[in-house]
């Protein structure tokens, strides 16, 4: 996450003078949903250690404003109560397939979720975590849980030590073929897999490096999107986002300059 923030703070402006900004237009389009702004609501399954309402606290105003958000799969409220709070309002939804036996039955489960509720416009795969990190951060916490009983440590849910299941490329290809609906691979931490990306047909990658916590030492998230951008050229039909170390405005101007 430090390089995260220092790779951003290495890449300067060269702002421009006497240009008539009086009139701004910042709408966009995601795979072919409408949206007020060029960024989305991430999927944070852990908002239930915030406030008591899960997603629908930020559901409402950020449809409401036409901001597009992201809906995890593994919510604290349920996505029948996420989806009435929307009223219909345009939606995506992220899915993580942890299991060989997810991974049969992912077609069919996305497939009815499509059907079931129509404003879920795409869906993005998780493909960062094919096995848990060493998140040493939680570990400190869950050492000390005995002296903070009122504040207890997230509980993680840990992935199957057991099985021998990862994901692959041939995989999420057959999951494409038989998805009636945009597929965007979440947590794609080179340039040279989001060009894989497009030209395997997927609608679009988010870079993400997880901000260090599944793996340590790797590539800032802004600059794979550079050199992804580089090695794409100019494309309409892909749609590349990006996350990671973003906090303030200008984060996200560059993020937007740079591709």
């Amino acid at each position: 996450r430090y390089e995260d923030r220092a790779a951003l703070c290495r890449i300067f402006f060269r702002p421009k003078c006497l240009v008539d900004v009086r009139e701004l237009k910042l709408t966009s389009q995601v795979l072919g949903a409408k949206a007020a702004m060029p960024f989305l609501v991430g999927a944070f399954p852990g908002s239930g250690l915030i406030q008591p309402n899960g997603e629908t606290v930020v559901v409402r105003p950020a449809g409401e404003r036409s901001i597009l958000q992201i809906i995890p799969k593994d919510s604290d409220t349920s996505l029948e109560e996420i989806m009435k709070v929307s009223q219909g309002r345009d939606v995506f939804y992220q899915y993580s397939i942890d299991s060989r036996e997810e991974l049969h039955e992912s077609a069919g489960v996305l497939n009815e979720l499509k059907t079931r509720f129509p404003n879920i416009r795409g869906f993005f795969i998780d493909v960062e975590s094919p096995t848990a990190g060493n998140l040493e951060h939680y570990k400190k916490v869950e050492a000390s849980r005995h002296q903070t009983e009122e504040h207890p440590a997230p509980q993680l849910r840990p992935k199957s030590e057991t099985e021998d299941f990862r994901l692959c490329w041939a995989d999420l290809q057959k999951l494409k073929r038989e998805v009636d609906a945009p597929i965007v691979l979440k947590g794609i931490q080179r340039s040279e897999d989001v060009v894989r990306s497009r030209e395997l047909g997927f609608r679009g990658v988010l870079i993400s490096n997880h901000e260090g916590k599944q793996l340590d030492q790797g590539q800032s998230a802004i600059e794979i999107l550079h050199a992804a951008r580089r090695r794409l050229g100019e494309t309409s039909d892909f749609d590349v986002f990006v996350e990671g170390g973003f906090p303030r405005g200008s984060d996200h101007v560059k993020a937007l300059s740079l591709g």
